[in-house]
């Protein structure tokens, strides 16, 4: 967490969202849906750097992925929201 502090701003560092000991597991991307939820979006792939393992290596995964939805407990999700003309 990031605040204002003064001429300048002081930081706090929070707990991880989520974490894993897959090693496979690489978070590449993160958005919020329009429900509320956190999308992350997870390569799922064992290999890191690319120029450690040869590029035709079977460890390397071209087929899978995740994609992990996180909401809060105990709290609702966003109201879908009506529009015009469209279904109920």
């Amino acid at each position: 967490m990031l605040r204002e502090e003064g001429a300048g701003y002081t930081a706090k560092l929070m707990s991880d969202v989520i974490k894993s000991s897959d090693k496979s597991f690489r978070p590449v991307d993160v958005k919020m849906g329009p429900d509320g939820a956190i999308y992350i979006a997870d390569w799922y792939n064992p290999i890191i750097n690319h120029g450690e393992v040869d590029f035709r290596s079977p460890e390397r995964d071209h087929t899978h992925g995740r994609i992990w939805r996180l909401t809060a407990k105990g709290r609702p999700l966003v109201a879908r929201p009506k529009i015009a003309g469209g279904a109920d």
